[in-house]
């Protein structure tokens, strides 16, 4: 019953290969179920299921820093889900002080640059506060932290990171996070870019080619929409091991 369900909420346009394993597995989808409802929308009516794919994308992602010491992080939390699917993935990986860091203006979107083309405003994308708090309060290990990229990342700056998911739509936001970020992975760790494939954000594409090009960090584009890059791994930063 509960296939049939999934598959009937989905608009055709979004149908997946019925014959691969995710599509049908039903333990995932009631693990994740309560998380994922926002994206239903404000009203609570629209489709929850609509980008199943890269909540199941980035889960994957995130289950592959199981075993590594850091930090994690979200830039641009919006309601929150992704920083959910993150936290509920690793919640029993947090110690000795880890925490999930979730960063939000919950103002919208700074001014666009021309790299971002015209399918932004400032302001766009605003959230709420008390609603990302909400939706991530069964999680104690996370910090809901509001302020501007690059400025509100200088708490953790000391900071080791084993994941971190960036998700800013614009240029100059991402370039900051990626510079942030990618430096302080520890080996094995991830960086989950949401918007590098998807047209109405050229501006985060280009900052990441920009930063792969410097640095020649391996990436790997999706058919999600999303690209990941590594930071290659070696022993000495799985649990057990001689952590950085």
């Amino acid at each position: 019953m509960l296939n049939w369900l999934f598959r009937r909420s989905v608009p055709p346009a979004r149908t997946f290969n019925p014959k691969v394993v995710w599509w049908n597995d039903e333990r995932w989808l009631s693990r994740f179920e309560r998380h994922l409802r926002p994206d239903a929308g404000p009203t609570g009516v629209g489709d929850w299921k609509r980008i199943l794919d890269r909540r199941f994308t980035l889960a994957q992602f995130a289950g592959m820093v199981l075993r590594l010491r850091g930090q994690t992080a979200e830039c641009g939390v919006f309601t929150g889900v992704s920083s959910a699917v993150i936290c509920e993935v690793l919640r029993d990986s947090y110690s000795d002080g880890e925490r999930h860091w979730a960063f939000d203006s919950f103002a919208g979107l700074p001014e666009p640059t021309t790299s971002d083309g015209d399918a932004w405003n400032s302001g766009d994308l605003t959230a709420n506060y008390a609603t990302a708090r909400q939706h991530l309060k069964e999680f104690p290990f996370c910090e809901l932290v509001q302020g501007w990229i690059p400025e509100v990342l200088e708490p953790c700056s000391e900071f080791p990171f084993r994941f971190a998911h960036i998700d800013l739509d614009l240029y100059e936001p991402t370039a900051h996070a990626l510079a942030f970020f990618y430096p302080r992975l520890v080996n094995g760790g991830i960086i989950v870019c949401d918007d590098y494939g998807f047209r109405t954000c050229p501006g985060a594409r280009q900052a990441v080619d920009e930063f792969v090009q410097n640095t020649n960090a391996p990436l790997v584009e999706l058919t999600t929409g999303q690209a990941v890059l590594f930071r290659l791994a070696t022993n000495e930063s799985i649990r057990g091991g001689n952590n950085p």
